[in-house]
C-alpha cells in the first residue's frame, strides 16, 4: 500500500511542469496520548520514587509469599503479584525515558506515553499533546508537493523548510506562495525578502493586524499601529497627541528600540493603553515602521 501512495505521489508531482501558486497551511494534530499523562521533572522524580518504593514493597512480600504460599495463598495469588510487578517495571521504564528525553531536549514538561509529542494549543484553544502537520499544495492542480510534521508549538518556524522541500520535489522555486498569519515572524519577513530575489512572491498577512481585527474598537485605538512614527526626530506622536523618545536598544533576535514618554504614566487612559497598566513604553524593530509617519 505504502508502494502505490509514493508511485501515485511522484507520477501527480511529475505532471506539474508549471509551478505557480502554492498554498502553505499547518495543522494540530493530537498525538495519541493524554494531556494527563504529562509531567515535569519534580512529577517524574516523585513518580519515579513511588514506584520503587512499591516495587520494593512487592517484592518484600513476595519473599513472604514464597514461604507461605501453601498456606497464604492456596488460590495462585503470587501469579497476580507476578503480573503486578511487571506492569510496575513497564512504567518505571517509560518514566525514565519520559526523563532522559526531558533532560535532553531541555524540556519543562514532558508526556509519558508519547515522550516525542509536545503540549499545543489546537483551534479550539484546547492545549494537549499534540504534533503540528505541515503541507504545501498546488492551487492549480490540487495536489499536495511537500509534508512534514514538527514538534513546534507555533508555524514560524515551517515556512522555510517548506519552501525548500517544493523545490526539491517539483525542481523549481514557485511564482507565488501564501501563507496565514501563523507563520508571521520577523525571521519568515527577512526569509520573505530572500525568496523574492530568488523569483518566489510570498503572501503572507501581518500577525499585529491579524490581531487587531479581533479586537474591540476602544481597544484598537491604542494598537501600536495608530501610534505615528517621525522619522527626523526619531519619536512616536500615540493616540493621544504625546511625544515618545527612543531611550535604549534591547538587544536579542530581532533587536527593538524602546520609547518612552515622560507623561504617560500621569495619562488618563494609561489603563486602557497597555495591559500593564503603565503605558510607558513603546517598541521598533530597527528597519521598520509602524502605523503612520508623522510628516
Amino acid at each position: 500500500m505504502t508502494w502505490w501512495i509514493l508511485w501515485i505521489y511522484r507520477h501527480c508531482l511529475s505532471g506539474i511542469r508549471v509551478v505557480g501558486h502554492i498554498a502553505f497551511d499547518g495543522t494540530k494534530l493530537k498525538a495519541n496520548a493524554s494531556v494527563r499523562q504529562t509531567r515535569d521533572r519534580d512529577g517524574l522524580e516523585k513518580e519515579i520514587e513511588r514506584i520503587k518504593e512499591q516495587m520494593r514493597q512487592m517484592i518484600q512480600s513476595s519473599a513472604k509469599i514464597d514461604a507461605l504460599e501453601d498456606q497464604k495463598y492456596p488460590d495462585g495469588n503470587d501469579l497476580e503479584v507476578a503480573e503486578e510487578l511487571r506492569r510496575k517495571e513497564y512504567r518505571l521504564k517509560k518514566l525514565q525515558e519520559a526523563m532522559e528525553g526531558l533532560e535532553r531536549e531541555k524540556l519543562e514538561k514532558v508526556n509519558v506515553t508519547d515522550p516525542e509529542s509536545r503540549l499545543m494549543k489546537d483551534s479550539r484553544k484546547v492545549i494537549q499533546p499534540s504534533y503540528n502537520g505541515q503541507i504545501a499544495v498546488d492551487e492549480k492542480e490540487q495536489v499536495i508537493v511537500a509534508a512534514d510534521i514538527s514538534q513546534n508549538a507555533t508555524d514560524h518556524a515551517e515556512l522555510r523548510p517548506l519552501v525548500e522541500q517544493v523545490e526539491r520535489n517539483l525542481g523549481a522555486l514557485p511564482k507565488e506562495g501564501s501563507a496565514d498569519a501563523g507563520y508571521s515572524s520577523y525571521d519568515n519577513l527577512e526569509y520573505a525578502e530572500v525568496a523574492e530575489v530568488k523569483g518566489l512572491d510570498i503572501y503572507m498577512p501581518d500577525n499585529f493586524l491579524e490581531s487587531l481585527d479581533k479586537k474591540e474598537e476602544n481597544e484598537k485605538r491604542y494598537h501600536k499601529s495608530n501610534f505615528l512614527y517621525g522619522e527626523v526626530r526619531d519619536t512616536y506622536i500615540c493616540p493621544e497627541g504625546k511625544e515618545r523618545w527612543a531611550e535604549q536598544k534591547r538587544e536579542g533576535k530581532p533587536s527593538l528600540l524602546l520609547y518612552r514618554g515622560e507623561s504617560c504614566r500621569e495619562c488618563a487612559v494609561k489603563e486602557r493603553c497597555t495591559t500593564r497598566g503603565g503605558a510607558d513604553s513603546e517598541s521598533r524593530w530597527p528597519g521598520a515602521t509602524f502605523g503612520g509617519d508623522e510628516g
